[in-house]
Formats: structure tokens, C-alpha cells, sequence
């Protein structure tokens, strides 16, 4: 017969059996759970680095953007920040424009559509590494000229004689017809009308102002920005006039598209010879007695007085709404010229149009 204490102890190794065999699944499945939640939150804190990383490089393309309206953002600039909580960025400012590159696949190097800052920046944080590019284009305070002669204030008097010619036809810096982009010799904006400039001008005149449509060559265009045109220039002005009488001087060369921006607060005399490219503002009248050669755009917001000068420009020319005069009774040529207007129109502006970004790999 079984003994009392055999049987004790055959009941006890049952119930340790019994014990073993509901802890171990209990435990593996635990390991399991703890192994799993180690895991996860692995990838949780990788995942949320690699956000930081994104956010990091974001960071980069803003500053760049900032520099970027402020005028100072320059090919081969590097800014290098370390933000709150550890993360940093290094942004690379590349020019495509002007790297010799054909960027975009199309068997041309450095066009007009290349002339964009690509801005690469690589954000950390941790281990984490995440890198975008980003692309900012060029955007002008000037909208854009649409004639050889924009009058703002369309009252103004017209007087056109000796060898005086406007010319709205597209001609190249270097003279000569480009055969196409061609707009009006003479136009006002919408609270004027074309019976209003042709009224203005004696049958004489009319065949001085040749463009779009033939002689007379008269039309309306949008209104020009002509406050920001004169804030941004007097901020952004590479020489500033400080005399009334200017004697002369050079300011740029149209062939090698070197534009200047001139800025001149209040009235002004040109007595001598006055050269140059790029973007001439004058807040007060301009008086032409000597001979001026532009290439680009004139603003002027008074009048214009050219009886007694000589005045050649090849871009465009805008008189302001406190104009009351144009004067073209000397050696006066003002031809329309798209190149022209572009030398200007590259200098007044800044790299703010952002294209958008991607992300690239950061090998």
C-alpha cells in the first residue's frame, strides 16, 4: 500500500508539474510581448529621428530662403545651424545658371530656364539622416515693360520733332530687328485710352511712333508697380546720383551684360555723357542737354525733357502719373528692346519663387 507521505509527495510533484507547465507558456509569451514592445519602440525612436532629420532640413531650405530675400544668397554659400534638441542641418547653395551644366537633359547649358538656385541640404538628428533639394527662382520687382514708352499719366503733353522716334519693335542691344516680340511705340494704362495719346500727337508725330499695328503705334498695358519699382531700387541702387547736374559717367556695358541700378532722388540734368545698362530711376524730372545711351529701363516720375539732347535707349522707357511732359524734340531714339528689358529686370529682383523640393538619398 501507498504510504500517507508517498502520496503527499506524488501530489506535490503533480502540482509543481501542473505549475511548470501554465508558468512557461505564461513566460514565453511574455518574452515574446516585452520583445516585441523593444521592437517597436526601436522603430518608433527611428521613425521620429528621421522626422527630426526632415524637419531639420527644412530648417536649411528657410534660412536659405531668407538670405534669398535679402539679396545675399550667393553661389557656393554653405549655412550650418544646430536647432533645438540636437538636430542640424548643412545647406549647399548651387547657381545652375551659371555651373556649365546642362541640368535639365536638354543639349543646352546654362539657359534661361536653368536660372535657379538648387539649394541641397542634409538634416541630422542623431543617426538619423534625411536630405532634400530644394529650387528657388528668380522673381523681378518689375512685372515687365510692354512698350518702347509707357505714360502713366495719359494727359500728358507729346511734343515729337528733329530726328525724335519711338519704336515699339523688338531690337537687339546691338541694333537690328530680333522679327518678333514686338508691342506698341507708345502706351498709357486702362484709366487712359488710345484716343486720348492720339490725340496728343500731330499728324507729324504720328509717323514718328512706329511698333504693333504700324504707325501711329499707340496701345494700353497694365499698370506698372511704379511704388515698388522706385522702394526696391533706392534699397537695392548700386550708385546713387547726389547732384542735380550730372556731367556724365558709365555705368555698365550692355555687351557683356553688365547692368548697374541708378538711382536719383529728386530732379536731374544730364549735361555730359552718360552711359550705361541696366535700371536708371529718377523721383523728380529728367532734363537731357548733354547725351545719355542706355541699355534697359528708365523710370521717370516727373517729365521727360529731351528737346535739346541726345538720347538713344534700347529697352523701355516709363514717365509717372506726376509727369506732365514728354519732350522728344533733340536726337531722341527710344527703341524697344526685350534684351534690354531683361538686363534690368535680372537685376531688380530677388531668387524667392520656390519650385518645391524632393528628397534624395543621402549617398
Amino acid at each position: 500500500m501507498e504510504t500517507r507521505d508517498n502520496k503527499q509527495h506524488r501530489e506535490a510533484g503533480f502540482a509543481s508539474f501542473g505549475l511548470i507547465i501554465v508558468v512557461v507558456p505564461l513566460l514565453l509569451l511574455v518574452g515574446t510581448y516585452l520583445q516585441t514592445m523593444t521592437g517597436r519602440n526601436q522603430r518608433l525612436q527611428t521613425e521620429i529621428g528621421e522626422e527630426q532629420a526632415l524637419l531639420a532640413a527644412e530648417s536649411g531650405v528657410d534660412v536659405a530662403l531668407h538670405y534669398a530675400r535679402l539679396g545675399q544668397l550667393f553661389d557656393g554659400d554653405t549655412y550650418t545651424e544646430t536647432l533645438q534638441g540636437g538636430s542640424r542641418f548643412v545647406a549647399n547653395a548651387d547657381h545652375l545658371g551659371s555651373d556649365g551644366l546642362d541640368n535639365d537633359g536638354d543639349s543646352q547649358v546654362d539657359e534661361t530656364d536653368e536660372d535657379v538656385f538648387q539649394i541641397i541640404v542634409t538634416g541630422t538628428h542623431g543617426s538619423a539622416q534625411r536630405r532634400i533639394a530644394a529650387y528657388l527662382g528668380f522673381t523681378s520687382f518689375i512685372a515687365d515693360v510692354e512698350s518702347a514708352v509707357t505714360l502713366l499719366n495719359p494727359n500728358s503733353d507729346i511734343q515729337i520733332g528733329g530726328t525724335g522716334r519711338v519704336n515699339g519693335k523688338n531690337h537687339h542691344i546691338a541694333g537690328g530687328l530680333v522679327g518678333s516680340g514686338d508691342t506698341y511705340g507708345i502706351a498709357t494704362i486702362p484709366s487712359g485710352s488710345v484716343a486720348t495719346l492720339l490725340s496728343r500727337l500731330t499728324t507729324s508725330e504720328r509717323s514718328k511712333v512706329d511698333g504693333m499695328g504700324g504707325t501711329p503705334s499707340l496701345g494700353l498695358v497694365s499698370i506698372p508697380d511704379i511704388n515698388t519699382i522706385v522702394t526696391e531700387s533706392r534699397n537695392a541702387a548700386h550708385f546713387v546720383l547726389t547732384n542735380r547736374v550730372v556731367a556724365g559717367g558709365t555705368y555698365g556695358n550692355a555687351s557683356t551684360g553688365q547692368g548697374y541700378i541708378v538711382y536719383r532722388d529728386g530732379d536731374v540734368q544730364l549735361t555730359g555723357n552718360l552711359r550705361g545698362a541696366g535700371l536708371l530711376v529718377v523721383t523728380g524730372n529728367l532734363r537731357v542737354t548733354g547725351t545719355i545711351n542706355w541699355t534697359g529701363i528708365i523710370v521717370v516720375l516727373g517729365k521727360i525733357e529731351c528737346g535739346a539732347g541726345t538720347a538713344q535707349v534700347y529697352g523701355g522707357t516709363i514717365m509717372g502719373n506726376t509727369g506732365n511732359l514728354l519732350d522728344l524734340r533733340g536726337t531722341v531714339d527710344l527703341r524697344y528692346s526685350r534684351a534690354g528689358v531683361n538686363i534690368a529686370r535680372n537685376l531688380a529682383g530677388r531668387y524667392v519663387a520656390f519650385n518645391g523640393w524632393q528628397e534624395i538619398s543621402v549617398n
